[in-house]
């Protein structure tokens, strides 16, 4: 009697399972990101589009800081909010989303790098990078690197709105620089403007 190395029913049970095997890989690996429309057009309940909605809120409560990875969860979050028309979770993911710009503004202003690309934009760009991040190596390289006419706008900006970062940093401007200013703001306020 000869004997068979492999019956078929045990070759298909292996290709079962390896296919089962490879599609949770495929599906664990991979990321879906929603599209507002998409969503509207989908044949199920809208039951459970609140039930995802639901799932990425808890993922992301909590947290102090969002990654590149929340990012994703993020838009996800604010496609369903939107297809929803559920204004309250569109707003909590919305506030997500700027806190992690503001986070990633901040690390980034902490790399001395970075300083290399600033020196290239514009006086404005510069200055809303500044109030972001608050970073003090930023503006004192900034200081550093402004022409006049930037350096009086800076200490303009300083001298009104962060009195505290102007006692700070008024050692990387001229003297004549800091009376010019205070004789302008003097002027502004006799003028009541």
């Amino acid at each position: 009697m000869k004997k068979k190395f492999l019956q078929p029913y045990y070759l298909l049970f292996i290709l079962t399972m390896l296919l089962i095997v490879i599609t949770i890989i495929i599906n664990y690996n991979s990321n879906y990101s929603f599209d507002p429309e998409y969503i509207k057009e989908l044949p199920w309940n809208k039951r459970t589009s609140y039930i995802k909605q639901k799932e990425l809120l808890i993922k992301l409560e909590g947290k102090n800081y969002f990654n590149d990875e929340d990012i994703i969860l993020i838009n996800q979050l604010i496609s369903i909010s939107t297809a929803l028309k559920d204004d309250k979770t569109l707003k909590i993911a919305q506030k997500y989303k700027l806190d992690f710009l503001l986070y990633s503004i901040k690390n980034l202003m902490n790399d001395n790098s970075i300083y290399d690309y600033i020196n290239n934009i514009d006086f404005k760009t510069k200055i809303q990078l500044f109030l972001l991040s608050n970073n003090n190596n930023y503006i004192s390289n900034l200081i550093k690197n402004m022409n006049k006419k930037e350096k009086l706008q800076m200490l303009f900006i300083l001298k009104i709105f962060y009195p505290e970062k102007f006692n700070n940093l008024k050692n990387l401007f001229d003297k004549k620089d800091i009376e010019d200013i205070e004789l302008i703001i003097k002027y502004i306020n006799l003028k009541g403007e």
